[in-house]
């Protein structure tokens, strides 16, 4: 059995303007891949600080069916410096509550509460996105997780579905 989402953007990247371009992996090199192309107006939330960063919001719809279209955020963290990307990843995945992994942990905040703030503090701006031409896979083992939720006789000899 599988799950599969597939999603489409809700603003749609148009192949015509996929160019190949550079892919900073550091502050020198960079690779040339094909790069995504749109100017639109999103949300985008700033932060000013030197070693600060940018969250971008890109819709996506999942079309459960034509009739019940539902709608997903994409969040793309990006530092403000080419060479941030460090310090980006100590602030997001720090272990203490100083970082939302250690926020997600935390019991005076959720990791929910704690993004909420970033992304109300978005602002809807015109946008120049240029990003690397990506697919998304990956393969979870859903039984476990469908068991603590209390699905039990769906994993057994008496499953009738």
């Amino acid at each position: 059995n599988a799950i599969h989402f597939k999603g489409r953007w809700l603003i749609p990247f148009n192949p015509k303007n996929t160019k190949d371009g550079p892919f900073y992996l550091d502050k020198t090199k960079s690779v040339q891949v094909p790069m995504m192309q749109m100017t639109d107006k999103f949300y985008i939330y700033q932060e000013t600080e030197d070693d600060g960063f940018k969250v971008l919001e890109l819709l996506m719809l999942l079309d459960a069916t034509k009739e019940d279209e539902r709608l997903f955020s994409m969040h793309i963290f990006l530092p403000n410096k080419r060479t941030g990307l460090a310090t980006l990843e100590k602030k997001l995945f720090h272990s203490d509550s100083s970082g939302l992994k250690g926020l997600f942990k935390a019991k005076h905040s959720s990791f929910a509460d704690e993004f909420g703030k970033i992304t109300n503090d978005a602002q809807e701006a015109e946008v120049v996105v240029t990003l690397p031409r990506f697919k998304i896979e990956s393969t979870w083992e859903m039984s476990n997780l469908c068991k603590q939720l209390g699905m039990n006789v769906a994993f057994t000899d008496r499953a009738d579905f």
